[in-house]
């Protein structure tokens, strides 16, 4: 009797863990959703990619948790780089994006390539994204310094989670002014 009662008060407790498991179909509905939905934010060149891993040079694959690593173009046409596992150096970078191309195979996997020109930053992002999934592979090859590899979902700005430091350094105009009889450069 107590091994009848055991066993019922098991199921009752396991009972709700079956229930929460999504069936295939389920599972590759989700994938595609996320994958149509990362396909759009492309196409209207609003999107935010966190790496959840790069690969070093070494060649092992490391684990990224921290949200103040990413790469994002905005709504206002400019590409946001911040983290040196991104970019290459420490802090927020903005920069224009100058090529912008965007091609799907007969199988669904996404091919991006962005070439970029900001004043700290230049250089050309290689995005691939295979077909039911949003998991992003980036290659970020640099005109000088090494290249970058990583790999992250792609999510809509406005849902990314991301912390963007303030004081991002940008391409903006030199402007001298005269303070006190000496010339003083400024960026704006």
């Amino acid at each position: 009797m107590k091994r009848i009662a055991l066993l019922v008060l098991a199921l009752i407790i396991a009972a709700p863990v079956f229930a929460q498991k999504l069936s295939k179909a389920e599972k590759a509905a989700q994938q595609k959703a996320l994958y149509e939905t990362a396909v759009k934010c492309f196409d209207e060149k609003d999107f935010c990619i966190i790496p959840s891993s790069y690969i070093d040079s070494e060649g092992i694959d490391n684990p990224i948790t921290d949200n103040a690593i990413f790469i994002s173009m905005e709504a206002d046409g400019k590409m946001y780089l911040q983290g040196a596992t991104v970019c290459g150096k420490n802090g927020t970078y903005v920069a224009d994006v100058t090529e912008y191309t965007k091609e799907l195979d007969k199988k669904g996997n996404l091919k991006l390539r962005m070439v970029i020109n900001g004043r700290m930053i230049k250089g050309t992002f290689k995005v691939t994204m295979r077909v039911n999934t949003n998991e992003a592979n980036v290659i970020f090859t640099p005109t000088s310094g090494t290249t970058r590899k990583y790999m992250g979902p792609v999510v809509p700005v406005a849902v990314s989670g991301y912390m963007k430091r303030t004081g991002a350094l940008s391409r903006a105009p030199l402007v001298i002014i005269r303070l006190l009889g000496r010339s003083t450069s400024l960026f704006l």
